[in-house]
């Protein structure tokens, strides 16, 4: 599993926009606690045809930093 967290970083840090699966991850919760931040107001996301997107920059206003 350390591996594929060691590859997450890789993948994410030339990324710009993401998918909601990807910005699940990214943020290190569920999907659905995803969507519900974003019903909430507390995470921005935009709709691209009916689909949420959500921009890199904005989520990394969210990470929590670790100890």
């Amino acid at each position: 599993m350390r591996h594929q967290a060691e590859h997450s970083g890789v993948l994410f840090d030339k990324k710009i926009w993401m998918n909601t699966s990807e910005a699940a991850e990214y943020l290190r919760i569920s999907v659905n606690s995803l969507r519900l931040r974003v019903w909430k107001g507390q995470i921005q996301a935009h709709k691209f045809n009916r689909l949420l997107r959500f921009k890199k920059a904005d989520l990394d206003l969210h990470i929590r930093p670790t100890k």
